[in-house]
C-alpha cells in the first residue's frame, strides 16, 4: 500500500515521500522505511502539485496537531498521564525538535498510526499511536523507536531531495 507522506519539514522546506514497493526486487529490504523499499533504487522522485498539497494537509490532521501538542506539553511537564507515560522513554532533547511525517494511516484499534522522523535527530523513525478519547481529545498511546542505519537515512534524504523545491 502506498501513502503520500511527508518526510521532512522545517521552517524553509517540506519534503513529500511516497513510500512503497520499488522496481528492484533483488536488493535487501529496509524494514525501518517501508516494505519493499531498497537501497538500489535511488532515482530522485519529482513531486507533483497534488503531492505538495497533500504534504501540507498532513500537518493539519488532528492526530498530527495533537502529537505536536503532546510533545510540547511533555516538554513543559504538563502532559496528560497516558501521553507522559508513552513518551517517557524518548530523549527529552527531541521533544522540542520539529518532526516530519513519513506516513499516517488509520489504526484498526482506533485513532491513527503516524510514522515520524525528527528533523535534527535522524537516527531513527518512530511509530506513534495517536488515540482519540470519547471526550474528543487525543493522547499518545504508544511511541516506539525503530533504529535506522546511516545508509537508510541517506537513502531517504537523497531519493526525495527534490521535494523541497
Amino acid at each position: 500500500m502506498n501513502y503520500a507522506s511527508v518526510l521532512a519539514k522545517s521552517a524553509s522546506w517540506i519534503l513529500i515521500v511516497l513510500l512503497g514497493a520499488t522496481s528492484s526486487a533483488e536488493a535487501a529490504p529496509i524494514s525501518c522505511i517501508a516494505e519493499g523499499a531498497d537501497l538500489s533504487d535511488t532515482a530522485v522522485v519529482r513531486p507533483t502539485h497534488d503531492q505538495r498539497r497533500a504534504a501540507l494537509a498532513a500537518y493539519a490532521l488532528p492526530s498530527v496537531v495533537s502529537l505536536w501538542q503532546g510533545l510540547q506539553a511533555e516538554r513543559l511537564q504538563v502532559a496528560d498521564r497516558e501521553t507522559a507515560t508513552s513518551i517517557a522513554g524518548i530523549d527529552r532533547s527531541r521533544l522540542s525538535d520539529s518532526f516530519s511525517i513519513l506516513s499516517s494511516e488509520e489504526n484498526p484499534m482506533g485513532g491513527a498510526i503516524l510514522v515520524v522522523i525528527f528533523s535534527h535527530y535522524q537516527d531513527a523513525i518512530y511509530r506513534v499511536w495517536m488515540y482519540k478519547l470519547a471526550s474528543g481529545s487525543w493522547v499518545v498511546r504508544s511511541f516506539g523507536r525503530e533504529a535506522c542505519s546511516e545508509q537508510q537515512i541517506r537513502w531517504i534524504t537523497n531519493r526525495y531531495s527534490d521535494f523541497d523545491r
